[in-house]
C-alpha cells in the first residue's frame, strides 16, 4: 500500500513479492503517496534487519510497512513483539508460505503466520489478489486507529475497528467484506466454520 506509507523496509530477496517490487518501482519513478511525498524504500541484508529498521522508523513517527513470507517472517518475530508492545501502528504484508523443515519449498500454507500468533499482532487474511488489494487499505487504516495489543482494551477494540473500515471499503467499491460472512440456506441446521482458502470450495457446493 504505497499510498498509505512513508517508508518501506525490505530484504533483497523480498523483491520476488510482486507488491514489494511495485512499490520499489513507484518510488523510483517519484510517484507520490497520500501525504504528497515519495515512499522511501530501504533494502536491508536480511529480514531481521528489515524488521529492525521498521521498528526504528515507526518509533521515529513514520508510517512504515514491509513485505515477507516463510522463514523471513520468522526472523521478524523479535521485533514484532517490540512493535506490538509499544502500540506502534504497522502492517506486515505476508505471502503465507510453508516453513521449510527439511528442504526449501514454495508450497502455500499458514505455518509461518501461525508461528506469529503470540506476538500481539492482529491478523487479517485474504484469499485472492483482489482481496489483498481491497483489504490492504483496511489493514493500514485499522492499525492506525486500533493500535492492537493482545490482552488489553486495544486488542478487544480491534474487531470493531476492522469492521468499520471494511464497511467503508464495501461502500466505496461495492464488495461485501465482513468479519464473518455467511453462505448457505437461511434455514440451515448445521454450520461449517471455515477460514480463508478452505471457504472458497465450500461456497460452490
Amino acid at each position: 500500500m504505497v499510498a498509505c506509507n512513508k517508508r518501506l523496509q525490505l530484504c533483497g530477496i523480498v523483491f520476488y513479492i510482486a507488491r514489494a517490487d511495485s512499490v520499489d518501482q513507484w518510488s523510483a519513478q517519484g510517484l507520490k503517496n497520500i501525504f504528497g511525498t515519495t515512499v522511501k524504500v530501504m533494502e536491508m541484508q536480511s529480514e531481521a534487519g528489515a524488521a529492525g529498521t521498521v521498528h526504528g522508523s515507526l518509533a521515529a513517527g513514520a508510517l512504515t510497512t514491509t513485505y515477507t513470507a516463510s522463514q523471513g517472517l520468522l526472523l521478524m518475530i523479535p521485533n514484532m513483539y517490540k512493535i506490538a508492545g509499544e502500540l506502534l501502528p504497522c502492517v506486515f504484508h505476508v505471502s503465507a508460505r510453508c516453513v521449510a523443515s527439511h528442504a526449501l519449498n514454495i508450497f502455500g500454507d499458514h505455518s509461518d503466520v501461525y508461528a506469529c500468533r503470540q506476538t500481539g499482532f492482529a491478523m487479517l487474511a485474504e484469499t485472492n489478489p483482489q482481496e489483498v488489494m481491497d483489504l490492504g487499505a483496511v489493514a493500514h487504516l485499522a492499525t492506525i486507529k486500533g493500535r492492537a495489543r493482545r490482552a488489553t482494551k486495544y486488542y478487544d477494540a480491534v474487531p470493531a475497528v476492522v469492521e468499520k473500515y471494511m464497511n467503508k471499503v464495501n461502500a466505496k467499491i461495492g464488495t461485501d467484506y465482513g468479519l464473518v460472512n455467511y453462505y448457505g440456506a437461511p434455514d440451515a441446521e448445521r454450520l461449517s466454520l471455515q477460514w480463508v482458502q478452505s471457504a472458497k470450495p465450500l461456497r460452490k457446493q
